[in-house]
């Protein structure tokens, strides 16, 4: 696991976003990050309660933060799941956005056939279909590309191999999130596997799997359902 501060500048608020495979903070780096302080988990290789333990000392004391939000993107969902679970009371707001705690499976998340064949052929060429596919309109797609992951092919695909032998599932019940955003049309984590894991209980966005430039900064983000 890597951990990046995109902002760390004595804020009052804190927000630590669990990010999609196969990404790094590059992405996220246009977003301002007016009055709150930003720290990114990427790939989640091999996670173990070490990575655990080393998140906490790296957020460091949190009790002087009036707002404490986990926001989980794609399989971060799966991985902040996995590794916080016990340890929800730190954070006031628990957001999954477009994943869910069962991430390979043919109803609940990307089916295996699909996540396997992703696997087997990942390439450059996959790589940019992927980022079409994830982003949806062009304007985003050019937009993500300009702050594309810094993450070779052969890295990205390693990923996904310890993924495909590592990813458990758990119920909708025994979730630790007390938000489920589901993007209306996501490709990737498709909307209707989403729904059949979370239930009616989501709230629903404009767009596809990468929703992040909807807005131009955390804060705004934090509030997009209601926008």
């Amino acid at each position: 696991m890597k951990w990046n501060w995109l902002a760390r500048q004595g804020a009052d608020r804190l927000l630590v976003f669990w990010n999609g495979w196969g990404m790094d903070e590059r992405p996220f780096a246009p977003l301002l990050a007016e009055g709150i302080d930003v720290l990114v988990l990427s790939d989640f290789t091999k996670v173990s309660g070490q990575d655990r333990r080393d998140i906490l000392l790296e957020m460091g004391p949190v009790e002087h933060y009036r707002e404490r939000v986990l926001l989980a993107w794609s399989m971060g969902v799966w991985a902040a799941h996995t590794l916080f679970n016990g340890y929800s009371t730190i954070f006031q707001r628990k957001i999954a956005v477009n994943g869910t705690l069962c991430p390979i499976h043919d109803s609940y998340g990307i089916s295996r056939k699909i996540f396997s064949a992703t696997a087997l052929n990942w390439s450059d060429p996959a790589r940019k279909k992927f980022y079409r596919r994830m982003c949806g309109e062009k304007q985003l797609t050019d937009r993500f590309t300009a702050n594309e992951p810094a993450r070779s092919v052969e890295d990205q695909r390693q990923e996904l191999d310890w993924y495909l032998d590592s990813v458990s599932c758990s119920l909708a019940e025994e979730s630790f999130f007390d938000e489920a955003w589901v993007s209306k049309k996501d490709k990737i984590m498709i909307t209707e596997n989403q729904l059949n894991f979370w239930g009616s209980d989501v709230q629903l966005l404009d767009g596809g799997h990468f929703p992040f430039y909807q807005k131009q900064s955390w804060s705004e983000l934090l509030e997009l359902p209601n926008k």
